[in-house]
């Protein structure tokens, strides 16, 4: 009795050696992943299209837009869908002009955060921050202009293109 004893403690003990799984050494890998940047910003009129002065007489300073009446001539939204800190700019693409040969010195063209004339400025043909968005946060800025006619300005219907942005810090 003692031989079958020990011969079922060493079958049981057999069995229990094969039955334990076999650990593999684990092994290291990295993970990775690129978010991809998003920037949802959007310029919205407060009237016709456009940044429009209308019909204004030669030698008159500080003309406003004409739809900015207790708001800015736009409104610049950066969405808290955005994931990155941005920069809120404008610029223009340079002198106004007639199509022939007059102009009206982009220098005459100035915006604000604000609708003081006071402390306004120049608009130029290299990107200005206006302000600066928190990726998450949504944000918002109404922009006003304004346009100064020279005096003995040529008669005329005279453009200019004004580009915002909004750019990644």
């Amino acid at each position: 009795m003692k031989k079958v004893l020990i011969s079922l403690a060493l079958a049981l003990a057999l069995v229990a050696a094969v039955a334990v799984p076999a650990m593999a050494a684990p092994v290291e890998k990295t993970a990775s992943v690129t978010v991809t940047e998003v920037i949802s910003f959007t310029v919205t009129d407060a009237g016709a299209t456009g940044i429009n002065f209308g019909s204004l007489n030669q030698g008159t300073a500080d003309n406003p837009e004409a739809a900015q009446n207790g708001a800015g001539a736009v409104t610049l939204a950066v969405a808290a869908e955005t994931n990155v800190d941005c920069n809120v700019q404008i610029k223009a693409s340079g002198d106004f002009s007639d199509g022939a040969t007059h102009t009206i010195a982009l220098s005459n063209a100035h915006w604000d955060t604000d609708n003081a004339v006071a402390g306004y400025t120049p608009m130029t043909t290299t990107y200005a921050t206006i302000g600066t968005s928190t990726h998450g946060v949504a944000y918002s800025q109404d922009v006003w202009h304004w346009l100064t006619i020279p005096s003995g300005q040529h008669a005329g219907d005279y453009t200019s293109t004004y580009y915002y942005q909004a750019i990644p810090q």
